[in-house]
């Protein structure tokens, strides 16, 4: 099992989804060890346990990434 600081858990990488035209967000849960890809809507469905911490992250730096920051 690998400890990372709740900072340094997610790698978060964004891009637009020109068949969608939405924005989608790629995230890299280094203490799992899993990918997960989500549209920016979805993040407020998120109700898996496991999930939870990737929920409050995603929604504490939601204006960030419809910046465009994490680009």
């Amino acid at each position: 099992m690998i400890l990372t600081s709740k900072t340094n858990r997610f790698k978060i990488k964004t891009f637009f989804d020109e068949s969608m035209q939405e924005r989608s967000i790629r995230v890299l849960d280094r203490q799992l060890g899993k990918t997960f890809i989500y549209y920016e809507d979805e993040v407020d469905i998120i109700n898996n346990r496991h999930l939870l911490p990737l929920k409050h992250y995603l929604k504490k730096r939601m204006h960030f990434i419809r910046s465009g920051a994490y680009d």
